[in-house]
């Protein structure tokens, strides 16, 4: 016999609704048992969507990765990647009591990591160097925005100043690739 799933009941509903107790109750509070409570239903039946509260808390990262504004497909490699580590920060600062799941579960696919890894193989960084890139920069803004969160006052220009070190590592790596040299990270 088939087992009968809630109606009603949507990975996204879940996840947007773990997102908003989360932010609410933080994530040492949160539980399948005031989620399901929250969505009317008892906590197995979430069971049926994510299998484990591992999942879930992935389920979570990615629509909250989802969140962030993609920049348009005609600005430089340079500016791309900025405007979209300022939307990523923007929205991680907006939920820092859930942000411990998107350093758990970095971007690894999505339109962000994608749109970063076509900007950088569009300036010229091979399809892994580009991916590689695209977690360096993911790793400062996550180190970045968890600094910020934990304390502003001594994060105080940290970000932009960073983004620049972090860009002109991947701008010398996009001019090693142009002149045929081998990667150097």
């Amino acid at each position: 016999m088939p087992i009968s799933r809630p109606t009603g009941l949507t990975k996204s509903a879940i996840s947007a609704n773990a997102l908003a107790l989360i932010d609410v109750e933080g994530l040492d509070a949160f539980s399948t048992r005031k989620l399901g409570a929250r969505l009317g239903v008892e906590a197995m039946a979430l069971y049926h969507h994510f299998p484990s509260k591992q999942l879930l808390a992935a389920g979570v990262a990615a629509l909250l990765q989802s969140q962030v504004a993609i920049p348009p497909d005609d600005l430089g490699w340079r500016s791309w990647l900025g405007q979209a580590a300022r939307n990523w920060r923007a929205m991680a600062l907006a939920h820092p009591k859930a942000f411990p799941l998107l350093a758990a579960h970095p971007a690894k696919e999505g339109a962000l990591f994608e749109g970063q890894c076509r900007v950088l193989a569009a300036a010229g960084l091979g399809p892994a160097d580009a991916a590689r890139a695209a977690h360096i920069a993911n790793a400062f803004v996550l180190g970045s925005v968890q600094g910020e969160i934990a304390d502003p006052a001594a994060m105080a220009g940290v970000f932009e100043r960073g983004l620049v070190m972090v860009f002109d590592g991947i701008a010398k790596s996009i001019q090693r690739a142009r002149d045929n040299a081998p990667a150097d990270f």
